[in-house]
């Protein structure tokens, strides 16, 4: 009878790669201040803090039982250990906010990590929440992780792989950070913020007035040309980014700009919330 675990004798007692991913990511930890710009994104754009939180509270909302196997069955284990810590995970922290917390950002920045404090024995008592943005990975030749460093203000706080759950999401160009959907969506999301900038100035700086020229017809004199933009500027607004002056007598109004009907505004902003809702896969009319 051939054993078919002979075929597999070739293998390799370690993977060949690791050495190589180590030195080749050992400089090349995750952008902390990219994070830091995907966590204020999601302070500024309203469709990325919709879909994040939409997320987020969903699967915190979902219950988490501990099962034991036994034959074609699943048989609930109650008051597990696991099921225990992750009901009261820190005495600040309940297991709704933790999970929320853990699935948000990992939804903003593709990574998430738990870090783990035990008793005397080591069996783990509770679940603190760490920032992706203070957090590097450390690779290791052999063991593809050989531990994290976590840094504020400056002090570096080392940690050690047992201490650190690493959640991440599939990154094709990185192999220890995960890939955000802010990435896929930064066009979509900056383009938004654009035009929600560009929107409040209009009726705010410049009190709904288009982008035009008061074209003066007849030749006046300076003081005169002066006064005429002082009278429109009192009257109308500052209007300095939208109104230029030419010089003439009689005057006539010359609208340079766009409205938002002719730029088909909301029709846009509704295009730039369906992208980005579709990128974190969150239904538009949910």
């Amino acid at each position: 009878m051939v054993n078919w675990l002979n075929f597999f004798k070739v293998l390799r007692r370690k993977p060949p790669h690791i050495e190589a991913l180590a030195t080749h990511n050992h400089f090349s930890g995750l952008n902390s201040i990219e994070t830091a710009s995907h966590n204020r994104i999601y302070t500024l754009s309203p469709w990325v803090y919709v879909a994040v939180n939409r997320i987020a509270e969903a699967c915190a909302l979902v219950p988490l039982k501990v099962y034991r196997v036994q034959g074609d069955q699943k048989l609930e284990v109650v008051q597990h250990p696991l099921e225990i810590l992750l009901d009261n995970p820190n005495p600040y922290m309940s297991r709704f906010e933790l999970m929320e917390q853990t699935i948000g950002t990992l939804e903003l920045t593709g990574n998430a990590y738990w870090l783990l404090v035990g008793d005397m024995t080591g069996k783990p008592m509770q679940i603190w929440m760490l920032r992706p943005d203070r957090m590097s990975v450390l690779p290791d030749e052999n063991q593809f992780v050989r531990g994290y460093v976590y840094e504020i203000d400056g002090k570096r706080i080392p940690l050690d792989v047992a201490e650190v759950v690493h959640f991440k999401r599939w990154h094709p160009a990185n192999d220890y950070y995960g890939l955000s959907a802010l990435e896929a969506g930064r066009v979509a999301v900056s383009t938004d913020r654009a035009m929600s900038e560009w929107n409040r100035n209009t009726f705010g700086r410049d009190n709904g007035i288009p982008a035009g020229i008061v074209n003066i017809r007849e030749r006046v004199t300076d003081a005169d040309f002066e006064r005429i933009k002082q009278d429109w500027r009192q009257s109308y607004g500052s209007g300095q980014r939208r109104t230029a002056f030419l010089r003439g007598g009689e005057l006539e109004w010359v609208n340079i700009g766009l409205s938002h009907h002719e730029m088909d505004f909301l029709k846009g902003r509704q295009a730039n919330r369906d992208e980005i809702l579709n990128i974190f896969g969150v239904p538009v009319g949910l």
